[in-house]
């Protein structure tokens, strides 16, 4: 048993990487469709939901795929994978599902069938948030990797936690919103609800992306933490700003 677990440790983050690259492809073909289309990318209905939310997830699970072999080896690691790669791709599909079918993705309980889909994605984003919310904790103590690089890991695990946690704040204000006849996705007069969402969920990326570039340029270890710790002071304004922004009712550039 202990053989079994010690195999399937050393590949740790192998689906992930390929469910990742799959997922980035199938976002690049539904981009690639609706230019061709010349289709509009906004609306509930355009084709930008099932291509960025495959560009994003895409990303997320690569990045997962990562660093997940520089944690400790646990016995969870394989079901947790499985689990999180399993919900992460299954609401990809959805989305495009319901883009293919002409519905909106979200905010959509018009019958059963779009009432359904849209609680299965809530579920499976709840599960895969449970599972990222492990691995957050495990990165605290667990992780085996430079100074840089853990600030970057876990400074990112964290932004995606508040992306996650902001995810469930804006569809419970639009679905508010939506009951009394607004729009689910602006609040106020012209505040964007899904602005400080996308501003903290690729910290995962771009913080690492950060410390791997300095190490290339042969920065030392000590000057690369203080990049990245002011890297993450930058995302957590960043954020701080949009919030500000969009609970004001204001554009994402519309300064007062």
């Amino acid at each position: 048993m202990d053989a079994a677990i010690e195999i399937a440790n050393d590949r740790r983050g192998t689906i992930a990487w390929r469910v990742g690259l799959g997922l980035l492809a199938f976002g690049l073909m539904h981009l690639a469709w609706g230019l061709v289309q010349a289709s509009d990318w906004e609306g509930p209905l355009s084709y930008r939901k099932p291509a960025l939310f495959g560009l994003s997830f895409g990303l997320t699970l690569c990045s997962l795929g990562w660093f997940w072999p520089k944690l400790s080896s646990s016995a969870w690691d394989s079901p947790a994978e499985g689990l999180i790669v399993t919900c992460v791709a299954a609401e990809v599909g959805l989305i495009a599902l319901q883009y293919w079918r002409g519905q909106p993705s979200h905010f959509n309980h018009d019958g059963w069938v779009n009432g359904s889909i849209e609680s299965t994605m809530t579920a499976l984003v709840t599960v895969a948030t449970l599972g990222l919310l492990w691995l957050t904790w495990r990165a605290q103590w667990f992780l085996q990797a430079s100074s840089d690089v853990a600030w970057a890991i876990r400074g990112g695990l964290w932004f995606l936690l508040v992306s996650c946690a902001i995810g469930y704040g804006i569809a419970a204000i639009g679905q508010h919103q939506m009951a009394v006849g607004g729009n689910p996705e602006i609040y106020g007069r012209a505040g964007v609800l899904k602005f400080p969402h996308g501003v903290a969920i690729h910290a995962l990326q771009a913080l690492p992306a950060i410390a791997i570039a300095l190490r290339w340029l042969g920065v030392g270890e000590q000057t690369r933490v203080r990049w990245v710790q002011a890297a993450i002071l930058v995302h957590a304004l960043l954020l701080v700003y949009s919030l500000g922004q969009t609970f004001q009712g204001r554009g994402r550039w519309e300064f007062g």
